[in-house]
């Protein structure tokens, strides 16, 4: 509540993802009907030293006029492509709204994460339950 500014009743439960070498997300919006969320923030628990970036397509214009396009992870993930990318760095956190002020839901707050190319969890590391 202290960071988002919101009413602390409107939170949810915390929720992890553990991503694989070649893991990812595909680009979604977070509110749904069931939970009309107003913000989001990713807080990274591990560095990844290759790959697993947060992009957020619609901040490209070549991403925010081809519905498609925003949806292709090689292109939104390569090296060059305009689309915001945020490198998972332990410690790290991004916080974006999902709403806009009228109650709407904001296109530009799509998002996924690029493939993680390394993975930092060894073969030693149990599996998580």
């Amino acid at each position: 509540a202290n960071v988002t500014h919101l009413p602390i009743e409107n939170g949810e439960a915390l929720q992890f993802q553990r991503y694989k070498s070649n893991g990812y997300y595909t680009a979604h919006l977070d509110p749904k009907e069931d939970v009309p969320r107003v913000a989001t923030m990713l807080v990274y628990l591990n560095t990844i030293e290759q790959g697993g970036e947060t992009f957020f397509p619609k901040t490209a214009v070549e991403f925010r006029n081809d519905d498609n396009l925003a949806y292709e992870l090689q292109r939104v993930c390569a090296p060059d492509s305009p689309a915001l990318k945020v490198k998972a760095v332990a410690g790290r956190a991004v916080l974006f709204y999902n709403m806009l002020a009228d109650g709407d839901i904001d296109p530009m707050s799509l998002h996924g994460s690029c493939p993680t190319k390394a993975t930092t969890i060894t073969q030693d590391e149990p599996e998580p339950p």
